[in-house]
Order: C-alpha cells, then structure tokens, then sequence
C-alpha cells in the first residue's frame, strides 16, 4: 500500500500539501489515493480544513522537496491522529509506538517532524 504525490501535483499544477479524511479514498485493490480538489490548488484550504495543514505552509511560497514531504507528513499524521482519535474505545487500544509515531508526524516544527525515510524505517 502506499500514496505517491508529486510535487507538481495534478494535472501540472501547483498541489496543495492537505491530507484530510475527505481526501484518501481506497480502491478496489486496497491501494490508497489522494484526491483532491481543484480549487485545493491555488486557493487554499478550507477554513475548517485548515488544521489539517502544516503550520508552516504559506500560499505561493517555493518549497523544496524535503520542506514539501514534511507538509505531507504533517496532514498525514494530522488525519491518522484524528481518526484513531474519534472514540475512548479506539484511543484506550492504541499502542504506545504509533501514538508516538503520530506525535512525531505532526510535530510543529518541521525540523522536529518525521521525515519519510524515518517512517518507512519504523514500519519495518
């Protein structure tokens, strides 16, 4: 299973690095797609969106790839944490490993925050 998103994002443009319940669908084979928007791409994310958006990302601004693969990371880990998130029941059941996990996807800081290569690292 994996999500591949290129930095110039659908159809040559620009694409906005938000990672919302709204946004991942599964296909019929189990593999896991982005979809976005287009209006996602130049205008920005939603107001009520807008937490699911790294803190440092800023309309127009050129990122770089690693400042862009953290921005995913964030909305990633933002989705994943309000999803396992959503009952007591869920929350009692998780492991201290991915909640740590977690909490290093969505780090305020990007320096801090996991990088890819770490998460592919930890799944193993």
């Amino acid at each position: 299973m994996g999500v591949v998103v290129g930095r110039d994002g659908l159809a040559g443009k620009q694409c906005l690095p938000l990672v919302t319940p709204s946004t991942l669908m599964l296909s019929s084979k189990g593999r896991v797609k982005l979809c976005q928007r287009p209006s996602f791409f130049v205008s920005g994310a939603p107001a009520h969106l807008a937490g699911y958006l790294a803190p440092e990302y800023r309309a127009g601004k050129i990122y770089s790839d690693t400042e862009f693969e953290k921005m995913w990371i964030f909305g990633l880990g933002e989705t994943l944490k309000r999803a396992t998130l959503t009952s007591h029941v869920a929350t009692s059941r998780l492991s201290g490993e991915l909640c740590h996990v977690l909490s290093d996807m969505t780090k305020t800081q990007p320096s801090s925050r996991s990088s890819l290569m770490h998460l592919l690292d930890v799944s193993q």
